[in-house]
């Protein structure tokens, strides 16, 4: 008779500890330079890094009200859910990796606001 609730608890166990990932769309300004960049994230607060391989990503320009032209690349990447991840690109090109230490990029779903109230208003 325990066997039947002991697999009920191993199911719950195993479905309950799956990882989740969601979706994000990164951008940055290119480098002069560059033939490619490299994207890498640290979910322990930037001890290690993981290159997220198979990077593909997209490029346009765009005009600052000053008449400026950047020139942008973007990219969807997947990372764990409910945990800090910390991002950064790198410019690479025949010579070797450029990154930029002193800034990047974090995200974490829970710390995310629950969706905006609707239907609001006077009756």
């Amino acid at each position: 008779m325990i066997k039947i609730p002991l697999i009920f608890l191993l199911v719950f166990l195993v479905f309950s500890s799956v990882a989740k990932a969601s979706d994000q769309v990164v951008e940055w300004q290119q480098s002069p330079g560059a033939t490619g960049y490299k994207i890498e994230i640290s979910v322990d607060e930037g001890v290690t890094w993981t290159e997220i391989t198979n990077l593909t990503y997209e490029t346009y320009s765009q005009t600052t009200d000053a008449g400026v032209i950047k020139y942008m690349a973007f990219t969807t990447i997947t990372v764990p859910d409910n945990v800090l991840v910390l991002a950064r690109v790198g410019a690479f090109n025949a010579v070797g990796t450029g990154w930029r230490l002193e800034a990047g990029l974090f995200y974490n779903s829970a710390w995310k606001p629950p969706e905006a109230s609707k239907g609001f208003g006077v009756n």
